[in-house]
Formats: C-alpha cells, structure tokens, sequence
C-alpha cells in the first residue's frame, strides 16, 4: 500500500511501505527504497498532457468489444471541447460538481478531463448503483449536472426524480434518451468557442475529485483529492525504477546474425518503434496456423478458389453427378474444407469416414451410401484398396498427396484435380440446391449397434451456421421440449412467446409449420418441415433505416464504417492492392465517397447501440448534367486512376439513357452497399434498396442504376430485380484491374420504377445558396470576422498545430500574430454568403526573391525568439522547410512571389468550390501585380492533394520524420499527413 508523505519544508514527496526497509526515520517511520521526487506545480491536465507531442497517434483509449476509440490527441481535443461546452451550453462554473456514472468506456478519460479542464470537481460513482444509493450520493456533493450512459440512466432519472433536481444530464450512447444531452453534442463540436477557458485558473492544491469509498462500515463516504495528490501518486507510479517499460525497448528485434527463428518461439508479443520489422522477422515470430504435419496453409481466397476448382474436376474429370456420394476418409488436415466444400458446391453428397476404421467397418458404410467415389490419405490407401477389392466395389481414389512424391498408379492426385486447373462457374452456377435436399451424411458413432447414417440438408447446414452467429444462441428449458407437440388445447396464441424452436428427429406437419410461420416475421424460405438440428430464431434483429447527413459526424460514421466492411473487400481496390496495409488510407476514394453525400439519398442502418451495421452510398444523376469525358487522367493516384478509368468506360458504353423511356432524366445511383459482417443474410441490403427507392421517388428519379464489381453484387442485384443493361470481362480491358476469380466482369443494372412522380429536386437550393457567395477582399474592419473562422478550422485542423496541441483552449498568441501581420499586408480575400457571413478565407503574402538577407533564415530567427515551446517547434519545420525549398535558386529571373499562407473554409460550405473561387482571385491579384510566382506550403496530405487539383505542382517534399533537431523529429501529424511540402503555380504575366 502505497501513502503519500508530503515534506513540505523539503518541498519533496517520501513513499512510504508497510514492509521492511534498511532505512528508518528518526520518528520510527519506515522509508522507502526508493529516493524522494520533487514536487511538481502541475495541475492533473497539466500532467496527463505534457508529453502530447510525442504520441499524439498512438491509441489511448480502445472499448475491447467494438474497437472504438481515440488517440490521444483527439482524447486531449475531445476534452478541451467537453470543457467550453461545460461553460458555454451547460453554464457550470468554478468548483461546480459533476458527476460522472460511468462504465468503463473509450469516453471516461475524455469525460474527466473536460470536467477538470472546466474548472469543476469530478466525483465518480458506480454504474450499477440503485437509485436509492445514488440519490444519497447526489445529494452529498451538491451536483450540478451528470454524465452517465443507458446503462445507469434510468435509475439516474428516478434519483433526480425523488430529489426533485433539475439538473442536465449527459449521455455518451448515441441513441438520444428523454430529456438528456448527447455527449457527441458536446465533445464533438469543434466550432465551439474554447476562448473561456482562458478564465479557468487552477492550482495544485485545488479541489480535483470526489470518488466515494464502498461504504463498508455505513453508506460511502466522498475522499477529497487534491490535483498535486493525483498527480504526485502518478509519479510515483511512473517512477522509472518501479515501472522498468522504456521506449528504447522498441528497437528489440534488430537484425543480428546470431539472433535466429528458434530464439523468437516463446515471444507472446513485439513491441516495435518506427522502423517496420522485415517480412523474415515478421513470419518468425507471427504464427502462420499452419498444418503441424505438412506445414501447409490455405488462405481463404485460396479456399474458395480450389474448393471451386475440387467441385468442375468431380463433375467433369471424375464423371459425378449432382446427387452422387463422395467418401471422404481423411484426418483433420487443410485440404478437408476444400474437399467438403467442393463436394457441397457441385451438388455432391459428403459422406465422412472415420480414417482409423477397419476394413469391415468401411465396409459397412460403403455398403449404405455406396460412394462413387473416396478421398484418403497415403497411410490409409492399403485398407480402402482392399476394402474395395473384397467388396467388389470399382470406386475412384482420390488421395491427398505431395506432387513431388509417387502415387499408385489406379489413384487420382488430389493436387491435379483441386489444386490445378481452372473452376467452371457456369457449370456451378447451373447447379440448383434445394433446402430440403441432402448435403451430407455423417455416421453416428455406433454405441448400441453399427453405426447409422443421418441425413443433413442444406438447410439443417444453413440452420446451423446461422445459429453459430447469432449473438443469443437458444437456450432449451428441458420442460419445455414438448411445447410443439400436436394436442388439441396447443393453438397459435399458446405460441406468441416463444423466441426459438427446437424439434426433435420427428419432423412437424406442415399444419405446425403454418401455425409457426403466422405466429411471427420469420426468416425468409424457411424449410417446409423443421426436422433434427434445424433451428430457427423466432424474431428479426432490430435496426432502423436512416438517411446519412451531409455533416462531419455522419461522414466520419460512414467512411469509418466502410474503412472496415466495404474499402478492403471490394474486387478491384483488391487487384491494384489500393490500401497496401491495414492502416493504409485512399484520400481520393474518400473524398469520391463523401461527396455523394451532397444530394442528401444516402442510408444507413443503425442497431439497437445507434452502430451502423449497413450503408448504401447513393448519388443523384440528371441526364442534363452528365459529361462522358474521361477525368481519370486528373487522379494523382494510379492506382485509384485504374479504378475509375473503368467506372468511366462503363459509363460511357452501357448507353443509359438510351434504354430508358424518353420521360426518365434522373436516376438514383447506388454507388456503395456494405454491410457489417455479423449482419449479412438478414435482409439489411433489401431493406436499404427498398429506402433507396423511396428517395429515388422522392427526388422524382425515373429509376435505379447499380454498377456490379463482383460475382457477389450481382447475384444480390438480380436477386432485387435489376436487369443487366451491359457487362464486360475485366480480362477485355488491358487498362482494367484483374480481380480474382469468381469476380470477373463489371455490370451495369437498372431497376424502371412504374409510375411517373412530381419532379422535386433538391439539390436546386444548394446551388442557389453556392450563387450568393461572394469573393471579396479582406479589410481591416474584417480582421476580427476572418480570425475567428481561422480559429474555428485551420487553429483546430492543421496538422502540426494537432502534433504539438497548440491550441489546448482554442488559440494561440504567437499563431494569432503570424496570421494578423499577413492578414495586415492588405492582399487577402473572404468568401461571404447571402447572410454577410464569412465562410471561407485566403490569407495571401508577397514575399521578396531578391532581398539582401544574407544566409539568415527568417523562421529560425522567429524560432529563435519564440517563448512558446510549442510554437517554436512549428517555426523550427517552417525554417527546415525553407531551407529545404531553396526557393530563390528555383525562380533566379523571379523578383516576387506570392504566398498563399492559410486557406480556410467553413464546414457546411466545404466541397462548394470556394476555395477554387478565392485563388482565383488571389492569381488575378498576382497578375495585375505582376507576380509570376505563386506559392502554397501544404503540411496536411489534404491540402496536399487539394494543390494538385488546383493546378500547383510540389517543388520540394520532406517526410516529417526527416525534419530532425538534437537527432530526433522536431514533431510528427498523425497519419496521413506524414510529408510537408512546397507547392507552385506558374502564371502568364
């Protein structure tokens, strides 16, 4: 137990052990071995924050069930906000209390910190807490408002209830309950003015936290915590000596000669710095879940592919039929789910064989399912040959084998026929599979007598499956087993409360099976008769169908969601490898996504937790604006280059508006449709084409268009009845990526909708609204209009102001100077809507190429100076960068330059063009001065690509990591923004 010895005439903290120590105090009071730390001035944000800088990427806090979480830096800007919106919406102030009822989730730190960061005292209580332990606790602090989650809400609310309090309360779920404030709300707007918080002023000795002790002896008591006792008991936690974790530990696994594989077998983990480890060291220590005996691995592509390949050879090389039986006697080895699935996919029966049965016992189960054929292995070769010699039985043998080993010459290579050759999808496609067919037949194991076959359909196998992934598994009450059985007083209504059904092997009559089916909305095409190990759950997964907003929250929802169910999986983004790793980002595939958002007809479906569970991205097409001209030559990307070089030519080839009636000048496009894997097969796609179609109506669309990029896609399509309207192998175009097979053709589909609607378009406002902005130059009486939007996007967005938390409370002195001086020069511009409003700004420079400034670098002299530790580091990669750009040696004829220095936009008006509009005026400004030079740093990969749509081209590129002082990177962005760079635009003058 650890107590906290505050010497103050010392001005150091003792730790003091109840156990033994060779050092005692002269008061009998026992010392630590550990040396006395200095007391620190910190308050907890203080301390919590200090080393931001050097993480802000790496993940803080993750919820272990969802994956949700944060890094540290949006911990960190999470909390500032939480904060001012304290002050601002909620109206606490100074020592105000709250509480804080929470589980443990990715939001408590952010939840904690803001209180404190607020200048209020946090007192945490248990979630599970009655409404009468909460109410006492409540009551005992004084509480000003509440965070808390469904969990705890409704107890919460009874508390307020009976002690008659008003007081806010705050949930971080996203389902919005009765009467509370989304924490998302809070946290989550970055438009909020955190200048209040410059009036917050805390000391270590400060109030910190109110927890409450178990209430062992009577009801809990609040322990008073101090902001210098949090943080001097975080140090002694952190003290080097007693926590020996070093960031030099990650350099671990470097190459060394006599390092080998065996040395690396008994790791459990790696930890690993910057340098990514080879693929060598990787496979080393990773395990690959291969074959213990035969080392031999499957990927699941490979799965499907050779399963496919194992199905054409049975029906084509070994002469099967749909129907037929196929042995298989193997061990638990790689290639049994090749086998198992190959045999399913051809309509071929799937009889197992125990690989340690005697001759008479394989025998026996030859004689009931009489195979036309048998999968073996080497070592059991001899006992099926003789098996089949003695039964006068003329069976193929297939056996599992190694190519570079012999066969028997009267067996067929395994590797020959699944491993080689090319899968007939045509073939297999033909094959029709019915629920109540058999898939297989397993043998019992025999305990009272020989074993017995029993039949499997392919709809007990589907049963089964579906129950595997369901998140509540049926739970049989003995007593009940018999609810079903046929008696004249069991009707209907006995039934209504039944959630599964488990039968026994006497299969339900059809009479049953009806009274079952109106009882409840079950699955679709459940089987005619509910037979053994057929079960079915009793009601659908709730979710509701939304529409996605065109706001920040829902965009990042989407491409959140997409990153993990839809970017990774799609064929083609696959066959160009377009995200090489797992944390590997396609900007342009992003922001292709995000603008669809824009005509408003994209949905979602959202589960009972408010998560999206599935997504289709839909986009408004108006014959009037289409223009088949090919733009991919303008994507920076090769890679997504590729992609929609062949989205263009299905475009242009499929003739669209040639197939529809004369009447149809809208369609709605189903651009996306993901669905989160746990989901599938649950009829979410139908659902969101259904409310696609609705939208499609609404917005006066005469039909539908889904272009197909998969064998998967399509047979969802035409399962909704889309018609194919043009197609096209992959393998035709030598400019198209070649996805795997089964995906090899690209569709274009149309579904007609049969009635004519009222023409409402909505997207006309919009384009009203993008007439009355207006581009004018900024003057002095529009200093402070300007700075504000600045602080509201570019002090919040910039990368490096985000590396080095510069702006914690929302501003910066030093960066408020460096923008006010160029804003002062006179030559910047304002975009202005109908409402006199500033959306969007340019804030422009003309800089000297001939000034006689000898070798001094103007950014180091600032760096230099600066007093702000987290500035000067800004300042010290602008004068690297300068020195790297070397810009008057590139442009020796040139006098000037013009320096486009910040460009900023207001949310809700990005993607409307006016930051095209403001250069525009910033290059017409340059001409009439006669400025040939125009210049724009780019320190996001955003503003990166935005430069390049503009027209700039980089002159000079440095990864952050190069840009060193004292050997070390002077700051690092979180990903993507791993380069800064110089851009140039060269004007006719």
């Amino acid at each position: 137990m650890l107590n906290i010895y505050n010497k103050q005439r010392r001005g150091f903290i003792s730790i003091a052990f109840r156990q033994n120590s060779n050092r005692k105090h002269e008061n009998k009071i026992l010392k630590s071995v550990y040396k006395d730390l200095p007391v620190t001035n910190y308050t907890v944000n203080d301390f919590v924050w200090e080393n931001l800088d050097r993480w802000p990427d790496k993940t803080a806090t993750v919820c272990a069930v969802t994956g949700h979480g944060y890094t540290y830096a949006q911990t960190q800007r999470m909390s500032v906000t939480f904060a001012a919106a304290l002050r601002n919406k909620i109206k606490l102030q100074t020592n105000d209390k709250v509480a804080v009822i929470l589980p443990n989730v990715p939001e408590y730190p952010c939840t904690i910190l803001g209180i404190l960061q607020a200048g209020c005292i946090a007192s945490m209580m248990n979630p599970i807490y009655s409404s009468e332990e909460l109410k006492h606790q409540i009551q005992l602090i004084n509480c000003k408002a509440l965070v808390t989650s469904k969990i705890s809400y409704q107890n919460v609310r009874k508390a307020l209830s009976e002690l008659k309090l008003d007081i806010p309360v705050i949930t971080t779920d996203n389902e919005m309950l009765p009467g509370a404030v989304k924490f998302a709300e809070l946290a989550e707007d970055f438009n909020i003015d955190t200048s209040c918080l410059k009036s917050v002023h805390r000391s270590p000795k400060d109030l910190e936290i109110l927890p409450y002790s178990s209430g062992t002896t009577g009801l809990p008591n609040a322990m008073v915590l101090t902001h210098q006792g949090v943080v001097a008991l975080n140090q002694q936690i952190a003290y080097p000596e007693v926590v020996a974790i070093k960031e030099k530990t990650a350099i671990f696994l470097g190459k060394r000669p006599a390092v080998t594989p065996k040395h690396l077998e008994t790791l459990y983990s790696i930890i690993r710095g910057a340098a990514p480890l080879s693929a060598s060291d990787i496979e080393a220590v990773i395990a690959k879940n291969e074959c213990a005996e035969t080392k031999k691995t499957y990927t699941y592509a490979q799965l499907q592919k050779y399963s496919s390949v194992f199905a054409t050879s049975l029906l084509k090389k070994l002469g099967l039929k749909p129907g037929d039986v196929l042995a298989v006697m193997i061990p638990n080895c790689p290639e049994f789910p090749v086998v198992a699935f190959g045999s399913i996919q051809a309509g071929v029966v799937l009889t197992t064989v125990n690989p340690i049965y005697k001759e008479f016992e394989i025998a026996h189960q030859i004689s009931i399912t009489e195979p036309k054929a048998i999968v073996t292995i080497q070592e059991c070769y001899d006992t099926v040959k003789t098996t089949l010699k003695n039964c006068k039985k003329d069976i193929k043998i297939i056996l599992i084998d190694n190519p570079a080993n012999p066969v028997p010459n009267d067996a067929i290579r395994y590797s020959e026929i699944a491993e080689s050759g090319a899968a007939d999808y045509e073939l297999l496609d033909k094959i029709e599979k019915k629920t109540d067919e058999v898939a297989c037949i397993p043998f019992s194991s025999g305990t009272t007598g020989l074993p017995k076959g029993v039949e499997i359909t392919y709809g007990n196998l589907l049963a089964s499956l579906e129950i595997m992934h369901q998140k509540e598994v049926c739970y049989p009450v003995l007593t009940h087993a018999i609810l079903l059985g046929k008696h004249p007083d069991v009707n209907k209504e006995h039934s209504r409360n039944v959630r599964h059904i488990c039968c026994g092997a006497a299969p339900l009559s059809a009479s049953d099976v009806e009274a079952i089916q109106q009882k409840s909305k079950l699955a679709d095409e459940l089987p005619s008769q509910l037979s053994e190990l057929n079960l079915r759950s009793m009601s659908q997964p709730s979710y509701t169908i939304c529409t996605i907003k065109d706001n920040l929250n829902d965009k990042q929802r989407m491409l959140k969601f997409l990153r993990r169910f839809f970017f990774r999986d799609e064929p083609m983004n696959l066959a160009v490898n377009l995200l090489e790793t797992p944390e590997s980002v396609c900007l342009e595939l992003e922001e292709y996504v995000a603008s669809s958002l824009e005509d408003g007809v994209s949905v979602a479906a959202v589960d009972e937790d408010g998560e999206y569970v599935g997504v289709i991205v839909n986009g408004i097409v108006r014959k009037e604006e289409v223009d088949y001209t090919d733009k991919s030559a303008d994507c920076p990307n090769p890679k997504f280059r590729q992609i929609l070089r062949v989205l263009g030519y299905l475009d242009r080839e499929a003739k669209m508006w040639e197939k529809l009636p004369k009447d149809c000048n809208t369609v709605l496009e189903l651009r996306i449709a993901a669905t989160h894997s746990e989901w599938r097969g649950r009829g979410l796609v139908k659902a969101l084409c259904a409310e696609s179609e609705r939208l499609a109506k609404s917005n006066g669309a005469g039909a539908t268009r889904m272009d197909t990029t998969s064998a998967f896609s399509v047979a969802v399509a035409e399962r909704l009845n889309y018609k194919k309207i043009f197609s096209v192998r992959y393998s035709d175009l030598d400019f198209a990526p070649q996805p795997e097979e089964p995906h090899v053709e690209a569709r274009r589909l149309l579904f007609v909708c049969l009635s004519v609607f009222i023409y409402i378009i909505l997207v006309v406002s919009r384009r009203m609204s993008r007439e009355r902005i207006e581009i004018k130059p900024v003057r002095t009486e529009d200093e402070n209009d300007v700075m504000d939007l600045i602080r509201r996007t570019f002090y919040i967005d910039e990368p490096m102001n985000q590396a080095v938390a510069l702006c914690v409370d929302g501003t910066c002195k030093e960066l408020d100077e460096y923008c006010a001086k160029a804003l002062r020069a006179g030559l910047s511009f304002k975009a202005v809507d109908g409402d006199g409003n500033v959306v969007g700004t340019i804030v422009n420079e003309i800089c000297s190429l001939k000034e006689d400034t000898g070798s001094d670098n103007p950014y180091l002299k600032m760096a230099q100076e600066c007093q702000n530790p987290k500035f000067q580091k800004i300042l010290y990669v602008l004068a690297k960068r300068e020195d790297g750009a070397r810009f008057q040696d590139k442009f020796p004829n040139d006098q000037q330059y013009m320096d486009v220095k910040i460009a900023a936009t207001d949310p809700n008006f990005r993607n409307r063009g006016i930051m095209k509009d403001l250069l525009k005026a910033t290059e017409n400004l340059a001409t009439q001065r006669g400025i040939r030079v125009l210049r724009m740093d780019t320190s996001s990969a955003y503003s990166a690509m935005s430069a390049k749509r503009l027209g700039f081209t980089c002159v000079h590129s440095a990864p952050y990591t190069d840009l060193k002082m004292d050997g070390q990177p002077i700051l690092v962005p979180e990903a993507p923004h791993v380069d800064d760079s110089v851009y140039v635009k060269l004007m006719n003058v």
